[in-house]
């Protein structure tokens, strides 16, 4: 349910000429891309006295692909990120999340660079997509990543597509300080340790097999490497640190008209230690609601996990409910509401978010995030009092 302002699409095309001196065929280059002016606030006071309460920022992404070759067969991928925000610098920064080259020769293809992978169906908690790091600077709910230099083979196996991946530099989750909100104890120690004596350099190997099968899509992948969520001791100065893990996935989806029913699986052994979580649940769409032409998704997932107050998603019990609505009009109107409800102790998070083009180009963007009743020892516990409103105006080209 993440807050993602998807950019407008543009084909410019470029003009070459072959070796011979004769005109080639247009090689289009499709640029898209947003900037946003932002204003969070937070009703109250943080934590900490270097927390504040207004924090304004701006923004930008620009996605850039090509093709080259008569047969289109060399693509290439960019994407840059970049914020910067008035008072908290933790949050500023640039990012290149994607910059790949794609070599498909046949019905199999080669990928190298800095590689970006979605993995999983669920809406609420992707259990089995672990190439990534998360961007923890963007937004609580973690959906932005890193991008993760790596080589990936892709192609037809059993059936299905099979998918290989080898992957080097590690990329240790960024965790804010100073004067920025979701943020650690001022104790915390950010240089982090690692199992490895590699360190941030060890080779890590993913694979993932899927399948679709009429109304099912299934995909079964394994992760070796360094593990993208950190652990913290009970230590008076808490540093992370990233275990060698192996991980096993299954994601399935099923598709019946109306309804998609939904779940994710994981087992997991890291530091001599294993464990199992799952997230399932389903989606429905309710469309031309009341003759109004608009549409409604409802979801709803529980997801259940052995670690307990260990997770850093704060999903270990927890349910999601939440309702979408597209109005299918001019203005791309669309307002979501949802949240996540701890069933041990109550605690809860409640999200809305509506957005609404101002003009061809321009969106407005609205957003409430109210976190409640978040006890210790789970990680929530140092959110307690970082709800808040957020506006921002966005230009999309």
């Amino acid at each position: 349910m993440g807050a993602v302002l998807a950019g407008l699409i543009g084909a410019s095309p470029l003009a070459s000429q072959t070796p011979d001196g004769s005109p080639s065929e247009a090689r289009p280059i499709q640029l898209s891309g947003w900037l946003e002016a932002e204003l969070r606030l937070f009703p109250q006071a943080g934590l900490y006295d270097t927390q504040r309460q207004a924090y304004p920022t701006l923004a930008g992404e620009l996605p850039a692909a090509g093709a080259l070759g008569r047969r289109r067969q060399h693509r290439w991928t960019i994407t840059g990120f970049g914020r910067g925000d008035v008072d908290d610098r933790d949050r500023s920064h640039v990012e290149l999340r994607e910059a790949s080259w794609t070599w498909q020769p046949a019905a199999w293809q080669l990928r190298g660079g800095m590689l970006m992978e979605f993995w999983g169906v669920t809406e609420s908690n992707r259990l089995v997509d672990v190439v990534n790091q998360r961007d923890q600077r963007e937004a609580p709910d973690a959906d932005a990543k890193l991008g993760q230099p790596g080589i990936a083979w892709s192609g037809p196996a059993a059936g299905g597509t099979l998918e290989i991946l080898a992957l080097t530099y590690h990329r240790p989750r960024a965790f804010g300080s100073g004067h920025g909100r979701f943020r650690p104890p001022p104790t915390f120690v950010s240089a982090p340790d690692y199992e490895s004596s590699a360190g941030r350099h060890r080779v890590d190997w993913a694979g993932r097999w899927s399948i679709r099968a009429r109304a099912l899509d299934v995909g079964l992948s394994h992760f070796r490497g360094t593990s993208r969520e950190p652990a913290f001791g009970n230590d008076a100065a808490p540093r992370p640190r990233y275990a060698v893990m192996h991980q096993t996935g299954l994601d399935g989806q099923i598709t019946i008209g109306a309804l998609l029913l939904k779940a994710e699986a994981i087992h997991r052994r890291e530091d001599g230690h294993a464990f199992g979580a799952m997230t399932t649940g389903g989606e429905y769409v309710v469309g031309n609601v009341a003759g109004t032409g608009g549409d409604i998704v409802v979801f709803a997932e529980l997801t259940l996990d052995e670690r307990r107050a260990r997770t850093l998603t704060g999903l270990d019990r927890d349910l999601f409910f939440a309702a979408r609505w597209n109005g299918n009009d001019e203005a791309g109107t669309e307002l979501t509401v949802g949240g996540t409800l701890d069933l041990a102790h109550r605690a809860h998070v409640v999200r809305l978010e509506g957005s609404r083009r101002w003009s061809g180009n321009w969106r407005l963007v609205g957003e409430t995030h109210l976190i409640g009743r978040q006890r210790a020892p789970e990680l929530g516990y140092l959110m307690r009092r970082d709800s808040f409103v957020r506006a921002a105006i966005a230009r999309h080209f």
